[in-house]
């Protein structure tokens, strides 16, 4: 089971998700983390390890696919891999069929597969979730 977010953890993710942010990086080339960790040093916090895919951002090869998720995909992810359909999964989360279907593509897209049936096996082959 994946454990929760720590302060920092939570903190990074929602600085690399901002534009600003993606701008510096595509126009500079460096790395989210080269941007952020100052900050973190500075307040004497210990910066996680990167967890969010971000287009022209260089990945650390040691990560999990499912790691490099946000929190809502890894659980959208989870239903998934559980068996359970979109349609179930925008009901229990109490959001659209569109918002779910959007997730699970960006899925797809960051962990390099083309269907459901591969992100089924991906979950129960690293027990991720249990089939309903």
């Amino acid at each position: 089971a994946r454990s929760s977010c720590a302060n920092g953890t939570a903190r990074l993710r929602r600085l690399r998700r901002t534009p600003a942010l993606r701008r510096l990086v595509a126009e500079h080339r460096v790395t989210v983390d080269d941007l952020i960790a100052p900050l973190f040093v500075k307040e004497g916090i210990e910066a996680p390890e990167p967890v969010v895919s971000m287009p022209g951002v260089v990945q650390h090869t040691d990560q999990a696919p499912h790691e490099r998720l946000s929190d809502r995909e890894y659980q959208v992810l989870c239903l998934l891999g559980s068996g359970k359909s979109v349609g179930r999964i925008a009901q229990e989360l109490e959001r659209s069929v569109k918002t779910i279907s959007t997730y699970r593509a960006r899925i797809l897209e960051k962990m390099d597969m083309q269907s459901n049936a591969q992100l089924v096996h991906y979950v129960l082959q690293r027990r991720l979730a249990e089939p309903v």
